[in-house]
């Protein structure tokens, strides 16, 4: 189940999402363009796949989910000063 190709996809799943999470941390919830910066990766996502032949299956996507909302979590909290002490 855990090839190289899919790790090597789950990493750049994780990549892909973080500027698009930075952005998305700019706009307000629920905006057109909150939506935009969640929803933009995907295609890309689906490309990697099929890029390294990464099938559909049900015990894969949760790592897929869970890395394309981790990426998303980094460039959000990048954006809101994750690293900055308080």
């Amino acid at each position: 189940m855990f090839t190289v190709p899919f790790i090597c996809t789950l990493f750049y799943v994780c990549v892909v999402n973080v500027p698009f999470g930075y952005l998305r941390a700019a706009f307000p919830k629920f905006t057109v363009w909150w939506f935009v910066m969640i929803h933009a990766p995907i295609p890309i996502i689906i490309g990697v796949r099929v890029f390294f032949e990464i099938e559909f299956s049900w015990q894969r996507f949760p790592f897929l989910l869970a890395a394309y909302f981790i990426g998303q979590f980094i460039g959000m909290r990048m954006r809101k000063g994750f690293f900055r002490p308080k």
